[in-house]
């Protein structure tokens, strides 16, 4: 399974949107600096996923995600 892809449209935000592309009906797992930050939700249009974390404060962050298919295949982070 291909890692899943992130983007971040909106990189200094106060909470910014991640969208991110994975096979269509996953489970896409965010994380922000390593620990478990939520679920994305998949949009109207199949394969793609936001996710909007709690508010952040101006520093760095690293956003990964992960995607498990409906065959419990997890793909490496993004």
């Amino acid at each position: 399974m291909r890692p899943a892809r992130l983007r971040c449209a909106s990189p200094r935000a106060a909470t910014p949107t991640l969208t991110v592309a994975a096979e269509a009906g996953s489970t896409v797992r965010v994380y922000r600096d390593g620990v478990f930050a939520g679920l994305a939700t998949e949009t109207s249009k199949a394969g793609i996923f936001t996710f909007t974390p709690e508010a952040v404060t101006d520093a760095s962050y690293t956003f990964t995600a992960t995607a498990t298919d409906k065959a419990n295949n997890t793909s490496p982070a993004s």
